[in-house]
């Protein structure tokens, strides 16, 4: 009888139900595989980078948009910068509890009555606290995506 929790969180944790489109290590496969999702289950606009090691390997663009069009990611954004992060902490590129401040290539913490050192990646991850009005960050505009990508982590 305990034996079935077990086998049914591994079920949902490893997705033994799920059927993978593509191998691992074949880009190329998984390419076809969402330009054909693309082409079946989409009606509008649609945009696929795949990047590997760093460079954009190939790119697919549908409707009004191209390599220079920026997207309002909203929330989606959060886990995408996380991810980039701890894979650059996990390289000893960057470390968690250095200030924000010494990443920040294009903007910088306005001077306030408060100690922007204390300002640090992990506190930012952690998302424990609402920026302050006095620090927040209405928008940032880059050019396109691959020259943000370019500059800040190439």
């Amino acid at each position: 009888m305990a034996v079935w929790p077990i086998v049914a969180f591994g079920a949902a944790l490893y997705g033994w139900w799920m059927e993978s489109v593509a191998d691992d290590d074949d880009h190329e496969a998984f390419y076809h595989w969402a330009l054909n999702e693309i082409d079946t289950n989409n009606r509008g606009t649609a945009a696929l980078v795949l990047i590997q090691d760093g460079a954009i390997v190939r790119q697919f663009f549908q409707g009004d948009v191209n390599e220079e069009t920026l997207f309002p990611t909203a929330s989606f954004s959060k886990w995408i910068a996380a991810l980039a992060v701890m894979s650059l902490v996990e390289q000893n590129k960057m470390n968690l509890d250095d200030p924000v401040s010494r990443y920040l290539s294009r903007w910088q913490l306005p001077e306030s009555e408060f100690d922007t050192n204390g300002v640090t990646l992990r506190r930012l991850l952690s998302q424990r606290k609402q920026a302050s009005q006095k620090i927040f960050i209405s928008r940032v505009e880059f050019q396109s995506v691959t020259n943000f990508y370019q500059h800040n982590y190439c």
